[in-house]
Formats: structure tokens, C-alpha cells, sequence
């Protein structure tokens, strides 16, 4: 009756499939038997902290005191002169937050990191300079329908935060797990008394011997459904996006949102979202593929919630599909489907 068997057994269930490297069986649905894997709901009980410059001790100071001078002028310079964030910085360390998964993007372009739990919390648009915030808005949200009626839906998130209450919050973590075997990463949700099982495969574009396709700033999230019900159900994903990444310059306002549909190979339909502020603008972008399956883009432009005015969103409802997150600092929107 105890919760710890219900995660072991989903695990368990789950390892050995997925159709990644290490998995014995490409066919099965689930996760590699190789990778780092963790419960949804896993606590850590062993607290950490960053080195700082506080844990140097004397004798290393005296035999480094030339590289501590030339360290400090250089801080000096960034910070005070030049008013630009050092990207090494001693004396102000991010606090150390046990909450990061594997990143989304290929190399030098830029990556985004989704934590274990699958929030959207630290930023790398401009290669070598982060942020980190989380973005509670950033969620994928499931609604599941039988004969027309909704019976069941959720914010895939274990959180709950203060703001967006009449999201339903709060999904129980003991029903799935994480597991990262970088450049892809899973979560399993098991929703619990609805006989339905949810995979997320994240997909970042290391491509072996292709390293100009490697670099391109995207991801991709391809959801699989498993129904076991022996009725029909008709299986909703929303995924929304903040237009920002949650810093101060979310609130200047001026950012606005784009629909495109591109006819190639492919029918592909989504939506800019174009972040403008005065030193490194970027536009973001999110994209899925026209299939049988029915695909709609909502653009809210000015949707305002709490305090925050101008909060921007994208809504996209897909069924059985991938959708492809990209971003751009510079130049012209960049597009990539798989």
C-alpha cells in the first residue's frame, strides 16, 4: 500500500524500451535501459552550495594571490565600468538548486534547460551567458474526452504555484518519472485512475558527423499515447509558452507574437514569438506538423494575469505528434521540423 512500490514499478515497467541507445527493445514504449532516472516525486535529502570565494582558504590565496589581483581588476572592470554580468563571477554564486535535466539545443546556438520535473528554469539564448528563472507558465496540460465529455485534466507539473489557480496543479509526482540519456530525455506520466500513460521524448539535434545541423538552436517534443481502456478517448496536449524568460525585461512590453504555416515537404503550422529588447532581441518559435490529427494555434497577444501586464502566450493542441520549440538572438527566425 505504500507509495515507494507504485514509482519502482512504473520504472521497471518502462526501462529497456523507447527506441534509444542502450535500449534492448526499439519497439517497446518506454525509456533506454541506460541514463539517469528519477521520480517525479524523489526528494534529495543532501544539501549543496556552490564554492564560493568565501570557501578559499588562506594558503591558497597567498600562493594565488597574482591570479586573485588580476581576477579582481577584471571583476571590477565588468561590473562596474563595463555594467555587464561576468561570466565567472565568485562573489555572486547562483545558488545551487538540485532541479536540472538535460538541455534542449544543439552546440553554440544557445540552449535551454528543462528541469527533471519538466519546467523551463535556466536560459542560455545568448551562448555563454545564463539566466536562471523558471517560467511556471511553460507547462504541457492534458485533457482527456470520452463521447464528447471531458473526464479528465491536468497541468503535467507538480507544482503549485501562488499564481495561473485555475490551472489544475499539482500533478501527482509517485506516478512517473524522468530519464535523461543525453542529447534525449523522457517522462513518463501514468495518470493516475485513467488507464492512459503519457511519453514526452525530448530531442535535441546531435547529429554524429553533421555538425552543422548540431548546431541549430532547437528542440523537439514528441509525445506518445498509450490508451489502455478498452473504450476510445480523445487525448489532448496543450503546451503553453511565456513570450520571455522570465526576467525584468518580460515586463519593458513591445513583444509580440507572429502565426506562420510553412507549405514544403511538409505542412507546418506555429507561431513567433518575438522578444524585443534593446541589446539582444531574439525571437522564439514553436511548430508542429499538419497529420490527420487536428492541430490548432492560439496567439493571445496581450493576456494579461496577476501583475504581469503584456504576457504573452502560445497555446498549441496537438494529438499523437511532435512539436519543435527553436529561438533566435540575431537575424532571421530559424525553423527546423523532425
Amino acid at each position: 500500500g505504500s507509495k515507494e512500490p507504485q514509482k519502482n514499478e512504473l520504472m521497471l515497467k518502462y526501462a529497456g524500451g523507447g527506441g534509444g541507445g542502450g535500449c534492448c527493445c526499439p519497439d517497446k514504449p518506454g525509456v533506454p535501459s541506460f541514463g539517469w532516472r528519477i521520480c517525479l516525486a524523489h526528494e534529495f535529502t543532501e544539501r549543496r552550495k556552490p564554492f564560493e570565494a568565501t570557501d578559499v582558504s588562506l594558503s591558497h590565496m597567498i600562493s594565488h594571490l597574482g591570479l586573485g589581483i588580476r581576477y579582481l581588476k577584471w571583476w571590477y572592470r565588468k561590473t562596474r565600468i563595463e555594467k555587464k554580468a561576468p561570466f565567472i563571477d565568485t562573489f555572486n554564486s547562483i545558488p545551487l538548486r538540485q532541479i536540472y535535466g538535460a538541455p534542449l539545443g544543439g552546440f553554440g546556438g544557445g540552449t535551454i534547460t528543462r528541469g527533471w520535473r519538466g519546467e523551463f528554469c535556466r536560459w542560455q539564448l545568448n551562448p555563454g551567458m545564463y539566466t536562471y528563472d523558471t517560467v511556471i507558465e511553460n507547462q504541457f496540460t492534458v485533457c482527456l474526452r470520452k463521447n464528447g465529455t471531458t473526464v479528465y485534466q491536468q497541468v503535467l507539473s507538480v507544482e503549485r504555484p501562488h499564481k495561473l489557480q485555475s490551472w489544475n496543479w499539482g500533478y501527482c509526482g509517485e506516478y512517473a518519472f524522468y530519464h535523461a540519456l543525453y542529447p534525449r530525455a523522457w517522462t513518463i506520466y501514468n495518470l493516475p485512475g485513467q488507464n492512459v500513460t503519457l511519453t514526452c521524448r525530448q530531442i535535441s539535434p546531435i547529429i554524429p558527423h553533421n555538425y552543422k545541423d548540431t548546431s541549430l538552436p532547437v528542440g523537439v517534443f514528441v509525445w506518445e499515447i498509450e490508451n489502455q481502456n478498452e473504450h476510445d478517448l480523445e487525448v489532448s496536449i496543450m503546451f503553453t509558452l511565456r513570450n520571455g524568460t522570465g526576467t525584468k525585461d518580460d515586463q519593458r512590453g513591445g513583444h509580440w507574437n507572429e502565426p506562420f504555416h510553412l507549405d514544403k515537404e511538409e505542412s507546418i503550422s506555429g507561431v513567433l514569438l518575438h522578444h524585443c529588447t534593446p541589446v539582444n532581441g531574439y525571437t522564439m518559435a514553436i511548430s508542429a506538423k499538419h497529420t490527420v490529427s487536428k492541430l490548432h494555434n492560439i496567439t493571445l497577444p496581450a493576456f494579461r494575469i496577476t501583475f504581469v501586464n503584456n504576457l504573452e502566450f502560445l497555446l498549441s493542441y496537438l494529438l499523437n505528434e511532435s512539436i519543435t520549440l527553436s529561438w533566435l538572438t540575431s537575424g532571421h527566425p530559424l525553423f527546423y521540423s523532425q
